[in-house]
């Protein structure tokens, strides 16, 4: 009987010493690399490496977008043991902050007290020598020029991510890749700073981005546009400047724009990019698309005889001129006429030979209705309905630029295809994408999209167009430059509301075209949204045309021609 009892008793202890050291064996050998893990995680606090925001520079190297260093201030209020001597500390340091660090601190939750903050203060808190306070390194987004070319470039936010504009559509090249270390602190949570740090992940920087603009023509451009908008008492305004051949935009810019140093003060539909991102009815200087159209198609000629009443109705819609003929007859003229006068019931007369159908595939030839591919995020395709789809009159009003919704970027690849023998290119806003090490990642070069018109109408395209400028009952005479020809189209179009239809006092004035006339470099737009002391294109509009292309031609060094 005790011999059983001793027995029972040891098989006992065995298979408590078995199930332990079984339990024992688990924790240290299965589980040993989670505990350690854990062991870890109690003494070691990781922390973020934030990676050299690639810069962003205009085609000849001008730095336009960079990042600095600045110092952020985290507090870990139950880690401190002096409270309410930090909290006064703190108050001095950044007394704007007085009210949070109270609140945090009741709440004893972690906080983050100043991001991105010059080191004079950050060195003051690193003096208080406060276990509960941790100073941290990070990168600051900095715009050097201020509000140059700000709606394109964008800006990145306190975390160095892209919000619009370039810093947001190539966020991914410019961004890098974060990098981590872990620091040593004991059980107090205290740092050790025997221990040193381990690194984890190196960072790596973001790429480097060469814009298609230049500087110098951006300026000149904006501030002319600036000038000018504020002068007609303009809404506001843009300014599009394209390299006919390769399809660089070297200047593109609206009004008003905002310091992106500074977004947050600035409404948010200013930072938008509206040659790209906005669509209006461009009024008359879709005329030379109409022109070009019905040159191609053999329905009209320079010097055919086209009707030009005041007004006359098409399938019930009543088509009128904007102002009165007024030179060399008055119920009919030449196309040279037609375009140089700028008639409406001229045109008009030439979209119904044309037909709707036949019509609409040269629009699209143009690029309407369609993406330019321009690299800018948000851009639209602008409104061009289908044949099927048509409304009454459109055959007609479509003509000198009403019922239909076009994009700036759109017209002025269209106007640039008329200077470049009838050819139409993508525009390009990236000169080229570098690596940190110099390495180039990416180079746009030109890209022909395809021929929207013969070299046989483009030579009488542009005989109607310097015809604007220099005919003497011309609309565009405030475009002559002194040294270079021009050849432009003006534009005058009522502002239309869905549901209201158009307004009679609120107008979008415009002004398009590009110089030289016979060896074009450049194609420029402008456009002047609700202006308040002329409605005219080529009076509001023109001379931003003109000192912009001015000063381009002689910046680029083109040969004067007149």
């Amino acid at each position: 009987m005790t011999n059983d009892r001793t027995r029972a008793l040891l098989l006992i202890f065995i298979a408590i010493f078995s199930v332990i050291f079984l339990k024992l064996a688990f924790l240290q050998i299965v589980r040993h690399k989670e505990f350690e893990e854990r062991s870890l995680d109690q003494h070691q606090r990781p922390v973020v490496l934030a990676p050299d925001r690639g810069d962003i520079f205009d085609r000849n190297g001008n730095i336009l977008a960079t990042s600095v260093d600045k110092w952020s201030v985290f507090v870990r209020p139950r880690a401190i043991a002096n409270k309410e001597e930090i909290i006064l500390a703190l108050s001095s340091i950044f007394p704007g902050e007085k009210a949070l660090i109270l609140k945090k601190f009741r709440d004893k939750k972690n906080f983050w007290l100043k991001r991105k903050t010059d080191k004079e203060l950050a060195c003051r808190v690193r003096l208080l020598k406060s276990t509960g306070i941790d100073v941290q390194t990070e990168k600051k987004r900095v715009y050097p020029k201020g509000r140059l070319a700000s709606q394109l470039i964008g800006y990145a936010d306190i975390d160095n991510n892209g919000l619009s504009g370039i810093e947001l559509g190539l966020d991914e090249s410019l961004k890098g890749k974060e990098g981590k270390y872990v620091y040593q602190y004991d059980n107090r949570g205290r740092q050790i700073a025997t221990a040193g740090f381990r690194q984890l992940e190196s960072p790596e920087e973001g790429m480097n981005v060469y814009l298609t603009i230049d500087e110098a023509i951006q300026h000149v451009a904006e501030t002319s546009l600036r000038e000018e908008a504020k002068k007609c008492g303009a809404e506001s305004a843009s300014v599009t400047v394209m390299d006919v051949k390769t399809g660089e935009i070297l200047a593109i810019a609206g009004y008003p724009d905002y310091d992106p140093n500074n977004y947050s003060k600035t409404a948010d539909k200013f930072h938008k990019l509206s040659p790209v991102t906005d669509i209006y009815e461009p009024g008359s200087t879709f005329k030379m698309i109409t022109a070009c159209v019905g040159l191609e198609e053999h329905v009209v000629d320079l010097d055919s005889v086209i009707p030009t009443p005041d007004e006359f109705k098409v399938e019930g819609i009543k088509i009128s001129n904007s102002h009165p003929v007024r030179y060399y007859g008055k119920n009919s003229k030449s196309l040279r006429d037609v375009i140089a006068e700028s008639i409406n019931t001229g045109t008009a007369h030439i979209g119904l030979k044309l037909g709707f159908e036949r019509f609409h595939k040269y629009i699209v030839k143009f690029g309407f209705g369609a993406r330019t591919g321009i690299d800018y995020p948000g851009e639209v395709r602008g409104i061009v309905r289908d044949p099927s789809h048509r409304e009454r009159g459109d055959t007609a009003t479509y003509t000198f630029g009403q019922s239909i919704a076009v994009t700036p970027i759109q017209l002025v690849c269209a106007i640039a295809a008329i200077a470049n023998d009838g050819v139409r290119v993508r525009p390009r806003l990236i000169k080229k994408i570098e690596s940190p090490d110099k390495n180039i990642i990416r180079s746009d070069g030109p890209l022909e999209v395809e021929r929207a018109i013969s070299i046989e109408t483009v030579k009488k395209a542009k005989e109607l167009m310097k015809g604007v400028v220099y005919m003497p009952h011309g609309t565009g005479h405030k475009a002559k430059m002194l040294q270079y020809s021009a050849a432009a189209k003006s534009g005058t179009a009522q502002i239309s509301v869905p549901g209201r239809g158009y307004l009679k006092d609120r107008f979008n004035a415009s002004f398009v075209g590009f110089v030289p006339a016979e060896k074009p470099r450049i194609a420029i737009l402008v456009i002047m949204s609700k202006p308040r002391t002329s409605i005219w294109g080529a009076t509001v509009a023109a001379p931003v045309f003109k000192r912009t292309g001015e000063f381009a031609l002689r910046y680029l060094n083109a040969a004067p021609d007149l």
